[in-house]
Formats: C-alpha cells, structure tokens, sequence
C-alpha cells in the first residue's frame, strides 16, 4: 500500500494518518472504498461517518485546521477510523455568559470511532494518535457530542484519562455531566410496541390529536424535496424556543441543503413535516442508518405550544417508522425530557465531553467551562429538589404561562406560550 503522496505507507503501531485535501487520483479512490467498506461493516456507524456526506460537510468547515483521518490497519485491512473535523466554538455559547472568546479544535465525526466491531476496544495507539495529531495541528480540543457510556471511544478515554503519562498533557471534562439518554427498540409487530401504554394514555394521545382538527404528516426523503421542506422548517425555526436560546437552528441555506441532499443521496435522509390545516405546524429532522433512526431537530409553531405539537408530531412519526421501512432503534439522542421517557423503552447516559490539549488557553477556557457547569448544574438540582423544574424551564422556555386550554387554531400566532410534553 502507498500512501496519496506515492511515498510508501508507514505505519506507526498500526496507525495512519491522511489529510483529507491531501487524497487525490487513485489513491483517493483506495481510501474512499475502504472507508465506506468499513461503514457498512459497522453495525452502529452513522450517516455522519459515511465518506460522501463528509465531503458535502467539510465544503462549510472552517479553514484553520485540515480535516484529518487517523486509520488503525492490520495486515493491510482497515480496522477503525477516526474522523476529526475542524471546529471553532466561542464560550459564551456554552456558558451563556456574555463574556467569549474564540477558540479553534477538533470534533469526531458522528462522536465515535468506524470500527468492524463494535464490541472492539477502540486502540490505545489510535487514541494516542488523535490526542498527538490534535496537538500538532494547533488545536485547543476534541470535541466529543454526545459521547454514551455505552459506546467503546468511552472505555477507552477513561483507560486514558488513568495513564498518567497522558494525563500530564491531555485533560478529558464533561460539563454538564452525563444524563439519560433515551431510545425506542422497534418491534416487527406495531402493536407490541403501542402495548405499553395503557388505554387511558392511548385514549389521551387521540383527544389531544383530534383538538388539531385536519393535519397531515409528510415524510421527505429525496433531495428534490428538500427546498420546500426547509423553507417551511426555516419559517418554523424563527418561532421556537430553541432559537430564541441557543439561536437560528435551521437557517435553510446552502450548506444545509448540500448536507442533507447528500444524505438523501446515500438514502439516509428521513425528515418529516406536519401539517395543521394545510400549513406547517411541526417539523423533524432526522436520519435512518444500519437500523437506527437518528432523531436530531425538532420545532413547532410556538402559538400551539399548549397543545404538545411535539408530541403529536412524534405519535405520528413512529407510526410511520413502525408501517414503513422500520428501523431496530430510534434514537432521541442527547438530553433527557419527560416526553422521552414516556415513549422510551432503552435507556443509557451519555454527555458532552471535551478532550483538552495542554495550552495555556485551552487549560483556561475549559477550566473556565467546566467551572460554569458545576455550577448549573447545582442551581439545577437546587431548582429540581425545590420542586420547581418544569416552572423554571417554562419561564425560560416561553415567558409567561398561557391559560387557554381550547383548540389550537383558536390561539393566535405568536410568541410565548404555556408548557409543551413534547
């Protein structure tokens, strides 16, 4: 084997490093099948990790540091690969403070590592080349999204965080901790899952369903749907709680389209848009890949915010994923909820974790991160052990409680509004 320079390929403990504007002629095509060979061995792999959405991906990443893939072969045969993207984050986004500063890392790919088995211990030697790779390029961190407990990348960062050597010049911090993480097992049979509730809570979700009046659940899975999809989530977008916090979530540009036309290329792309009277109420953003659904943005109309949209919307969605093409899993991905717990029948932890690299400024700043999560975290559990959780989150949420109980084409549109379940 030889490496996209025409050098031949040297490997240290197994483990190669390529850049991904480096791969070129031939060569780019070796690495390209291997790659998605490796993919499609991966039972747990993710739509994130396939070589043709990484490529639509880096079109919009930021320049500073290169896209980098760090390779463990044996006998020639690739094992697992690791996927590190450059990344910019400012910290007042992450501690909500106004004072921020800028400063530029890496993140995994689909937060885990391509392996043939995922019951493999991620390498030692692989890890060892990200921390050395991530601090040879400049970089302040990696980022780990939504690293479950479960996954072996996390076994194998607390084997690391053990080895004193590492530990000298690498730091591994969850912020805001680890917390449940819920999924959906999918039985054959739809009935068998429904089974769960009880017949007052099916009889629940369709008074709440009927108060909607006519609606329509669209599923869009082609790249020529996507334009009208986007505008409509983008319309969405501008009116939910998550902008309004964490700003715009689906800008409908083209970096958006690009990413999920390549999704939708590779038959990944599952979102699904609901309609109330003919006129966007809900939308979901997701992706169905090796038997798991992805399930990774979701927003409604925040004037129907009283009568669960979210949750209607969700009803609806899994009826879908249990009558057509149905996966093993549904992951809801990071963050816990009620309205997870109540339709979840899995559940592991997973959290945020930075891996940080020896610099001054990035000592200081996730020092200073790390810092302000302990402290949310405390107010949190304060705020929970008060009794006063779902109060706090609704006031943030949406401002002042609504009283109206009615029908939701009675409210008018616009922004704040009571509790949503879902």
């Amino acid at each position: 084997m030889t490496s996209t320079l025409g050098e031949p390929l040297t490997l240290r403990d197994g483990v190669y490093v390529e850049r991904w504007d480096a791969l070129a002629g031939t060569e780019r095509a070796y690495w390209i099948d291997e790659w998605e060979r490796l993919f499609y061995l991966d039972p747990e792999a993710k739509g994130f990790q396939h070589p043709r959405y990484v490529k639509s991906e880096v079109q919009g990443l930021p320049q500073q540091l290169p896209t980098l893939l760090i390779a463990e072969f044996e006998q020639n045969d690739l094992q697992q690969l690791a996927i590190l993207l450059p990344k910019v984050v400012t910290t007042n986004k992450l501690t909500g403070l106004k004072l921020g500063w800028r400063v530029a890392g890496y993140r995994l790919a689909g937060n885990r590592v391509l392996t043939r088995s995922p019951s493999r211990a991620i390498s030692p030697a692989l890890l060892a080349e990200i921390k050395q790779q991530v601090e040879r390029h400049g970089g302040s961190f990696l980022l780990l999204e939504d690293l479950d407990r479960r996954d072996p990348l996390h076994a194998g960062l607390k084997l690391t965080a053990k080895d004193k050597a590492v530990r000298l010049t690498t730091h591994v911090i969850c912020p805001t901790g680890f917390q449940p993480r819920q999924r959906i097992v999918l039985p054959a049979i739809p009935t068998e899952y429904w089974s769960k509730f009880s017949s007052k809570t099916r009889s629940t979700f369709r008074r709440k369903l009927k108060k909607f009046g006519e609606n329509r659940l669209e599923r869009i899975t082609r790249r020529e749907e996507l334009p009208a999809f986007l505008e409509a989530a983008h319309q969405i977008s501008k009116q939910t709680w998550q902008t309004r916090q964490f700003g715009l979530r689906v800008r409908n540009d083209q970096r958006e389209l690009a990413e999920l036309g390549a999704l939708a290329d590779l038959g990944f792309l599952r979102c699904y848009l609901w309609r109330v009277d003919g006129l966007p109420a809900a939308f979901l953003i997701g992706n169905q890949a090796q038997g798991t659904y992805h399930y990774e943005e979701v927003g409604y109309m925040t004037h129907l915010a009283k009568f669960s949209p979210g949750q209607m919307l969700l009803l609806q969605v899994l009826d879908d994923l249990l009558a057509h093409d149905t996966p093993l899993r549904f992951d809801f991905g990071g963050g816990d909820a009620e309205y997870k717990q109540l339709f979840a029948n899995d559940t592991s932890e997973s959290g945020t974790v930075w891996w940080i690299c020896p610099s001054l400024k990035g000592r200081a700043t996730f020092g200073f991160i790390g810092a302000c999560g302990f402290a949310k975290r405390a107010v949190r559990s304060l705020v929970r052990s008060a009794g006063l959780a779902t109060k706090v989150r609704q006031w943030i949420r949406y401002g002042v409680k609504r009283t109206n109980t009615g029908s939701p084409v009675e409210v008018p549109a616009q922004n704040g509004a009571g509790e949503e379940q879902a």
